[in-house]
């Protein structure tokens, strides 16, 4: 395997799924590489398709605050492609290949755990559609808002942004005119959020995936990182 950051130090490559790489391709010779390479390999892949759909809710964030005609359900359906695959990674975090080296993997997945709920209730399969004992009706009806544009989502202040303006007086009587401000003044100073009910824990969760990213992959970086220096 060729490391195509061979000149530069792990901190320095910037995307965490590039490093990953990288890291494997230095420590090609570790015990479980040898056993588990492509369980690893898969992982990274993992990793890195969330760096993709990031980027991509992102771009489409910033195409709908210049003011573009795109729908706001691409969000959306990134979110979704994201959340499956913050599932997929905890599968092989919490796989008995893992815990080989990372006994105890629940104390570095912290966020990637409390977001299940997303994937179990909703982008894997909807509790309205294949319901458990504990899912109620006002719970199956939470859950199958919980990414979609059907009262799924809220916007919350980006940090350090200005505050949202409302539509100056003269464009009042432009519907569209109107619809134009609100779009730019949403996507260029607030980010998209998504809300659950956790019945486990009688509790709402909430999603914001530009906020939580940073995180997330950090924890799977965490994971990929002892499974690949183990000894």
């Amino acid at each position: 395997m060729t490391d195509i950051n061979s000149n530069k130090p792990l901190d320095a490559i910037i995307t965490l799924s590039s490093r990953a790489f990288s890291l494997v391709a230095r420590n090609q010779r570790k015990p479980l590489l040898q056993t588990g390479y492509i369980n690893v390999m898969g992982a990274i892949e993992m990793l890195e398709s969330l760096e993709y759909h990031h980027d991509n809710v992102v771009r489409i964030a910033a195409e709908l605050g210049s003011g573009a005609r795109v729908s706001v359900t691409h969000v959306d359906h990134e979110v979704v492609a994201y959340l499956n695959r913050v599932g997929q990674f905890r599968y092989f975090a919490k796989s008995r290949f893992v815990a080989t080296a990372v006994p105890s993997v629940d104390a570095l997945i912290p966020k990637i755990s409390r977001f299940m709920i997303f994937r179990d209730k909703h982008t894997a399969h909807r509790s309205i559609d294949a319901p458990r004992k504990k899912d109620t009706e006002d719970a199956k009806l939470s859950h199958a808002r919980a990414v979609t544009s059907i009262m799924g989502s809220v916007h919350m202040p980006k940090p350090n942004a200005e505050e949202v303006i409302p539509p100056p007086i003269g464009v009042l009587m432009d519907i569209d005119a109107i619809q134009m401000h609100i779009q730019k003044e949403l996507w260029t100073k607030t980010f998209r959020s998504y809300q659950t009910f956790d019945t486990s824990t009688g509790s709402h969760v909430h999603f914001t995936l530009e906020a939580e990213h940073p995180d997330i992959v950090g924890e799977a970086y965490s994971v990929i990182e002892r499974v690949v220096l183990f000894e």
